[in-house]
C-alpha cells in the first residue's frame, strides 16, 4: 500500500470510528434498522479496529478480489476442459433465450 493509500485507509478508519462511538453513545437503534455496522458493534468480543477493519473489507473488497477471481476462474476452466464444455454450453443456451426469446 502507498503512503497515501495508507492515508486514506486512515482517514476511513477514523470515520467509522467516529461512526462507532456516536452508535454507542446513542445506544441500539430500533428492532429491525441495526443493519452491518450496528451487529458488530453488538459484539462486544469485537475491538472497534477489528470492527473498521471489517467494514473496509467490505466496501472495498471488489476491487482486487473479482480480478483475481476471474482469473482463476478462467485458469481453472483451461485445466477442466468437460468444465469450459459445460460453461460454453450455458452460455450459449443463455443467449439463444435472450436472443431469440426460446
Amino acid at each position: 500500500m502507498t503512503f497515501f493509500g495508507y492515508q486514506a485507509r486512515e482517514k476511513i478508519i477514523s470515520k467509522i470510528n467516529k461512526i462507532i462511538e456516536v452508535q454507542r453513545q446513542n445506544g441500539p437503534p430500533t428492532e429491525g434498522n441495526n443493519g452491518v455496522l450496528g451487529r458488530l458493534i453488538e459484539e462486544d468480543s469485537l475491538p472497534d479496529d477489528a470492527v473498521a477493519d471489517f467494514i473496509i473489507n467490505l466496501l472495498f473488497a471488489g476491487n482486487e478480489t473479482t480480478t483475481k477471481t476471474m482469473l482463476f476462474a478462467v485458469y481453472f476452466l483451461t485445466q477442466c476442459p468437460n468444465a469450459m464444455e459445460q460453461l460454453l454450453v450455458c452460455i450459449i443456451e443463455l443467449i439463444l433465450k435472450l436472443f431469440f426469446l426460446i
